[in-house]
């Protein structure tokens, strides 16, 4: 097939995987931000603003990723076709276990590998600055594309490509960001006590990297690339990328995988390498085998996805789901951690029922989960009810007597964790503990997260 009739069919069979990794792993905003994205659309106020204002546009954020997923194995045939390989590299994309996870979650990762895909396919495509343009737009969706802006120095090197395509396409990435001037505070100006939101700079504590620190850093990130376990697929696609012989193309991509292994070192995550693999995907897709190759990364990506989703179902009391074996199993726990937490359905529930009940103007009050997962509950509430005014309490902050007798004095409901016996993965921070007794202690218990009165 020429034209078009390929890409149409790598869409169709990349939005197929996508539908069927979401289905596996069960309805909800299943996400690293898929909650507070969502509730952005209203309440505004976002980091990455472009991110909700995507969702508003297709109707929900585990939308908003399926479609962006589709896009960027649609753009890897684009750019496989711009090196002179076939369009069929695209399967890769639509099947690559990391890409396939991001699809299938509710959080700007696939958003933002769509768009900054595109963008490399455009800027290949001799559009370096409309390519060049939608790459930098990619990080106002979230940052975790910028890897993929090394594919934006290779646009020099593509046949037909214009005159200093690759100083275009940069130059223009560099001007879209301009109205986000925070998109590289992490980087650049980094709060060392702020999470991946104020630092990349993970794997030196948080600061840039001193002269000392330099050896450390690099034996870190080639440490944790090392330990990338099999079923995401980065090992097989590596493999398959050297058989393409584009040596500097292949550099550029090593390197950009390479790039958040230095910054996050230890604390690497499998999830935050799929847009810094999609110029490996692409490598890996320029072959013949691309079909065989798409083949093989379904039983990693299916076997990943079912069991994530197994474990959700146990946790979240959903729908169970069948899953697909794994040599030596799949370590899930993780990823759940990342994207979700135990009981999050009845969160969600008890968000709807308080935006029903709570008078004009009351103020609700709720115990601080672990990683601020309270979330699943705080941000549908104050989306649908911006009236109310949301207390979270904090253990540290908050004695237990204390806040018992504040909470009886100035009214209003509380929603705390009672009774999470029933949950294989941690609820609270053992710094909640103590507070979490006491109000059941002194309101009752008798479900996961209970509501009083």
């Amino acid at each position: 097939m020429t034209g078009w009739r390929p890409l149409a069919a790598v869409a169709v069979v990349a939005l197929a995987v996508r539908a069927l990794a979401v289905w596996w792993l069960g309805p909800g905003p299943f996400g690293p931000d898929g909650a507070g994205a969502a509730a952005a659309v209203a309440l505004g106020g976002h980091p990455y603003p472009v991110h909700p204002l995507l969702i508003g546009i297709t109707g929900g954020p585990r939308a908003l990723s399926v479609l962006g997923g589709t896009l960027a194995a649609v753009a890897v045939a684009g750019m496989a076709r711009a090196l002179g390989g076939s369009p069929w590299a695209g399967l890769v994309a639509a099947t690559a276990p990391l890409l396939v996870h991001a699809s299938a979650l509710a959080g700007g990762d696939a958003a933002a590998t769509g768009l900054a895909a595109l963008g490399v396919a455009l800027a290949w495509r001799r559009w370096p600055l409309l390519g060049g343009a939608l790459a930098g737009l990619a990080l106002a969706v979230k940052p975790i594309a910028a890897p993929l802006w090394a594919g934006l120095v290779w646009a020099s090197w593509t046949e037909g490509a214009p005159r200093f395509a690759s100083g275009r396409a940069l130059g223009a990435a560099v001007v879209a960001t301009l109205p986000f001037p925070g998109l590289w505070d992490p980087l650049v100006r980094p709060r060392p006590g702020g999470g991946l939101l104020g630092s990349w700079w993970r794997s030196t504590g948080g600061a840039p990297p001193a002269p000392e620190t330099v050896v450390d850093m690099l034996q870190g990130g080639l440490g944790a690339l090392a330990d990338l376990p099999l079923w995401t697929g980065l090992h097989l696609l590596a493999l398959a990328a050297l058989f393409s012989r584009r040596w500097g193309l292949l550099a550029l991509a090593l390197a950009a995988v390479a790039g958040p292994a230095l910054l996050l070192g230890e604390q690497l995550r499998p999830r935050y390498l799929g847009p810094a693999s999609v110029l490996l995907v692409t490598l890996a897709g320029l072959g013949r085998g691309a079909p065989a190759l798409a083949g093989l990364l379904l039983w990693p990506a299916f076997a990943f996805i079912s069991q994530l989703g197994a474990l959700r179902a146990q946790e979240e009391q959903l729908p169970a789901r069948p899953t697909l074996p794994w040599p030596d199993g799949i370590a899930v726990t993780s990823a759940y951690l990342d994207a979700g937490v135990c009981g999050a359905t009845s969160l969600r529930a008890l968000a709807g029922t308080l935006a029903e009940q709570v008078p004009d103007g009351g103020t609700v009050w709720v115990v601080r989960l672990r990683d601020g997962r309270e979330g699943e509950l705080t941000w549908p509430l104050q989306a649908a009810r911006p009236d109310l005014r949301v207390e979270v309490l904090d253990g540290g902050r908050c004695a237990d007597v204390g806040c018992v007798a504040r909470i009886r004095q100035a009214g209003g409901p509380v929603v705390y964790p009672s009774e999470p016996a029933g949950c294989a993965t941690p609820v609270i921070d053992p710094g909640e503990q103590a507070l979490a007794q006491a109000l059941t202690r002194a309101f009752g218990g008798g479900a996961r997260y209970a509501l009083w009165p």
